[in-house]
């Protein structure tokens, strides 16, 4: 309940900043979609919102750029729609020889693709392969908004 109330407090204050860390820690399904649901009508233009999460999955519908941080340094700083432009996430009975990184999970590969236009991105996926795989970090490095 204390979560909640700050929660609230901190979307009632209007601020032009905003900084959540981990606000879906010990919702209940409900609540986190009644808090996404909330979180989405306070953006605008003129606000900046920052979440720090390890729930990528119920963040990945309200931002419109990502950070990732591993072991201290960014392994990718861009929008969404610039790596959902260059990636895909696939599911598929076969390991997808473009693949840039698979998993084989059960009966099925899930695998990193490129793409040609914009497709489904897993952000929580994404950051899987680019914490273990050297050849993503390099890809990422490349298609990363330019500092």
């Amino acid at each position: 309940m204390r979560q909640k109330v700050a929660i609230a407090l901190a979307l009632a204050a209007q601020t032009d900043i905003l900084i959540l860390d981990e606000p879906f820690k010990g919702l209940d399904i409900p609540s986190r979609h009644a808090f996404r649901q909330l979180l989405a009508q306070h953006f605008s233009a003129s606000r900046i919102i920052i979440i720090s999460t390890h729930e990528l999955r119920e963040a990945q519908d309200l931002v419109d750029s990502v950070i990732f941080l591993w072991n201290g340094s960014i392994l990718v700083q861009a929008p969404l729609t610039r790596l959902a432009s260059k990636l895909n996430v696939i599911e598929t009975t076969q390991k997808p020889s473009n693949a840039l990184y698979a998993e084989e999970i059960g009966s099925h590969w899930k695998a990193l693709v490129p793409a040609n236009q914009e497709g489904n991105l897993d952000i929580e996926f994404l950051f899987i392969a680019a914490i273990r795989s050297e050849r993503i970090r390099h890809y990422l490095h490349t298609i990363q908004t330019p500092k």
